[in-house]
Formats: C-alpha cells, structure tokens, sequence
C-alpha cells in the first residue's frame, strides 16, 4: 500500500545498539474515532448493567438486538478464553444455573 506523505512521518530514534534509527510512523486515530469509541462503550456498558439477572438467552437476544456481540466468559463452573482487548461492542457475561449473574462492556 502507498501512503502519502501526509499519512506518515519519520522518526528518528537513538538505540543503544544501533545509534540513530529511522522510523515510519502512521498518524493514530483521529478525535472524533475517539468519540464515536467512547459513545458505543457507553452505550454497551448501559446496556450490560441492565443484563444481570436475565436468562443467558434473554440476553444475548437483547444484547444481539442492539448490535452488540455477546461473549461468554464462564457458564457455571466451566471458564472459556478471553483475549484482553477492548471492544466498544463486545459484551462479556458470566452465567449461573442459566441466569446472568455478571455482565461487562468491552
């Protein structure tokens, strides 16, 4: 992929090793890429606060329903994986006996 020159800028970075290396560095996510991800992780965490209590099925209807997506991190006794990234439209639940006992955005 090309990128323009206003996509990039070089860096130059002193290492112990090498002296002076550069770099090419991609611009981060704009101020309002920050919003719209705040916003969405707002509206995801209203919405997890009000799942406990509820079936697992209930749930992950209502949480399907808002275009979320549902992830189960323990069922009873049984732990699933998880990876430690931070989704503005992912919900993790925990469920006991069929019931939400715990419900977290990202």
């Amino acid at each position: 992929m090309v990128r323009s020159e206003s996509e990039t800028r070089t860096v130059n970075v002193r290492t112990a090793e090498r002296g002076v290396a550069t770099l090419e560095a991609m611009p981060g996510p704009s101020q309002s890429e920050f919003d719209r991800f705040d916003a969405q992780l707002d509206r995801s965490r209203q919405l997890a606060s009000s799942l406990p209590g509820m079936s697992e099925q209930a749930a992950a209807e209502a949480i399907e329903a808002a275009g979320r997506r549902v992830r189960i991190l323990k069922r009873d006794s049984k732990t699933f994986p998880q990876t430690l990234d931070l989704r503005s439209k992912r919900i993790s639940v925990w469920v006991q006996d069929g019931t939400v006992i715990r419900a977290e955005a990202g």
